[in-house]
């Protein structure tokens, strides 16, 4: 019974030194990635026809802001995945990660190319701020003008906002809504979270939680009511099971 007792209190206290341990890693963690990125605090300039063959910029150091961004940041997602009558199908593993940058010839500006960004509901380049994310767009209605620096996602002082956006070839309604409550992935429960609702042919909602990327994402069938979708419409949720920014 003795020996029982002494192998129970060494379980308890080595359990209690790993968690100790991750503890104050985590700390480090922390504060080593404040200590090393940059914050933006211009808008950018954007001014090219074709920015696609534009070289990578391999000097890019980390930046700070509402999208933090870094060549080896990762977030790691699970992707429920819905079939035509919204009825769960599978379970895929998704990363979505800096795949390159690219520098805008106006103002050298760097701009992040994010690999799966799509699949998340984010552009696929995007320029960071503290309060603002950009991405690289043609102005609406004219296929033929040069591509710009757009604002994609904005902090608004109010609590929620409704507005119509525009991008190249179409208009939709967007709804930014900050949510109180804690938003539970299997990341963790992340609070003081913004709800962004994009409505086109169909409805991406992002719930993002500033300094830190995409905590959830859902879209919705195309051919569903764009202003109110049902279960049925569901078609994609990707939710964050881990990141890394160091």
């Amino acid at each position: 019974m003795k020996n029982y007792n002494i192998f129970q209190f060494l379980c308890i206290a080595t359990c209690f030194s790993f968690l100790l341990a991750s503890c104050r890693k985590e700390t480090a963690l922390e504060i080593t990635e404040k200590a090393s990125c940059v914050q933006n605090t211009r808008k950018p300039v954007f001014n090219t026809n074709n920015f696609t063959n534009l070289p990578d910029y391999q000097n890019a150091s980390n930046v700070c802001g509402l999208l933090p961004m870094g060549k080896n940041y990762r977030w790691i997602y699970r992707d429920s995945i819905f079939d035509n009558a919204g009825q769960f199908t599978e379970i895929q593993m998704d990363t979505l990660s800096v795949e390159k940058t690219i520098v805008s010839l106006a103002d050298s500006s760097v701009f992040w190319k994010m690999k799966c960004a799509r699949q998340k509901g984010i552009p696929n380049y995007v320029y960071t701020k503290d309060s603002v994310l950009y991405f690289i767009d043609r102005p609406y209605g004219n296929n033929n003008a040069s591509f710009i620096a757009t604002e994609w996602l904005k902090i608004y002082p109010q609590d929620s906002i409704t507005k119509f956006s525009f991008v190249s070839d179409y208009g939709y309604r967007e709804t930014i809504l900050k949510i109180n409550t804690g938003i539970k992935v299997p990341a963790g429960v992340f609070e003081n979270c913004i709800k962004n609702t994009k409505s086109t042919s169909g409805i991406e909602e992002i719930i993002f939680k500033p300094e830190m990327g995409i905590v959830k994402f859902t879209k919705y069938s195309p051919y569903g009511n764009p202003f109110n979708p049902v279960a049925s419409d569901k078609r994609l949720v990707s939710e964050l099971v881990s990141f890394q920014l160091q």
